[in-house]
């Protein structure tokens, strides 16, 4: 959707100086997340459950980069912007929080100028815009406060978390809102400020001063700290183009569902690779597969790793088919419906997994597997 920059810029009385360059990593990570919410909203307003969705950017910047792209908070109001007049039960709020407040008034000035592209003068009472000019840690230290709004009955929140670097945000606050209520989180951790410096005393004193052992997966230290003893999590990275991490994607969610859409999500931003790196050059190489054929190899590469890691990690007993997708779902690429053809009857073959046949032999998903130490096999 397009905003005249000028006009707002003009509107607001500022310079596009004010506004950030936009790096090609970005556009992949606004993309990721904006199919994610797209998705989201769909189920979300298909639920009988459910009357409300809160989106909340705790740094939300501008909404919009100098090139005139919008950033991943005012796609995500263009988003309700759509499913508001289609939806008129369904409540839809859009919170956003930025230090700046010039800032500020230009991601409002963008909001207005969306509001009336797409409805004019016309009353749309279900979707709503609240804003804070607050540091960020205020900002979540505050938000219990909101719970009226943000954790009420019947309602959804997906938070978002983009920051500069892996100093700024106090994690603690933002694990004790997490553990208390009904939400989700995409939060970028720059990894990259970690493997600098491991021994950085500011990123440290951000988790509780957590102490990550080396040649461990920082990101997955990170993610479980937020993620507390309630809520599921994945990551993915973002390298630039010498193949160095920049920074990880962390997605933390309460439901297995969330998993299974943030997974769908990425196959559709990023074709099933398993990381985002920026190209050297605008030419990328034809593939010597269709995209069906391509996708189906990487899943067996990504079925053998994942059989791999159930090898090494299982210990002779029962499982049921929710704990094998779920580790499935936490530790690879693989979606939802890629556990049994790629996992399961795989390992079956192998002789690790026994199928136990309690609702017949081709019911998987209500059965359960024993797990078997074999000689080869640890």
């Amino acid at each position: 959707m397009d905003v005249d920059i000028e006009k707002v810029l003009s509107q607001v009385g500022c310079s596009a100086n004010k506004l950030d360059e936009k790096k090609e990593q970005t556009s992949k990570k606004i993309e990721y997340v904006t199919s994610y919410v797209a998705e989201w909203i769909r189920v979300g307003c298909m639920s009988s459950k459910l009357n409300t969705l809160n989106f909340v950017d705790g740094m939300s910047n501008a909404g919009i980069y100098r090139d005139g792209d919008l950033g991943t908070a005012t796609l995500v109001y263009a988003l309700f912007l759509d499913a508001a007049e289609a939806y008129p039960d369904m409540s839809f709020n859009l919170i956003f929080n930025e230090i700046d407040s010039l800032r500020v008034e230009i991601f409002k000035a963008i909001c207005h100028d969306l509001f009336v592209s797409r409805y004019d003068k016309k009353e749309i009472s279900n979707i709503k815009l609240y804003y804070s000019n607050n540091d960020i840690n205020a900002f979540i230290e505050k938000l219990p406060n909101h719970d009226e709004l943000l954790n009420r009955y019947g309602g959804l929140t997906l938070f978002f978390i983009d920051p500069y670097d892996a100093r700024t945000v106090n994690g603690l606050l933002l694990r004790n809102y997490l553990d208390n209520r009904y939400c989700e989180l995409f939060f970028n951790w720059f990894s990259s400020d970690h493997i600098r410096n491991p021994n950085d005393d500011a990123i440290k004193s951000c988790f509780s001063g957590i102490d990550i052992p080396a040649g461990y997966d920082a990101a997955d230290y990170i993610a479980q700290y937020l993620s507390g003893s309630k809520k599921m999590y994945f990551s993915f990275p973002f390298r630039n183009r010498n193949n160095t991490e920049l920074y990880q994607i962390i997605f933390i969610t309460p439901n297995k569902k969330g998993l299974e859409k943030v997974k769908e999500a990425l196959w559709n931003t990023f074709s099933g690779k398993e990381y985002h790196r920026n190209e050297r050059t605008n030419y990328h190489q034809m593939s010597v597969f269709d995209l069906g054929e391509g996708q189906e190899i990487q899943k067996g590469s990504y079925g053998s790793t994942i059989q791999d890691l159930i090898i090494e990690e299982f210990i002779p007993r029962d499982y049921t088919y929710e704990e094998i997708e779920l580790f499935v779902l936490r530790r690879s690429m693989l979606g939802a419906n890629d556990v049994i053809k790629f996992v399961i009857k795989p390992l079956i073959s192998q002789g690790v997994l026994m199928k136990n046949n309690r609702n017949g032999k081709r019911n998987y998903k209500k059965d359960s597997f024993r797990f078997v130490k074999v000689v080869g096999n640890g």
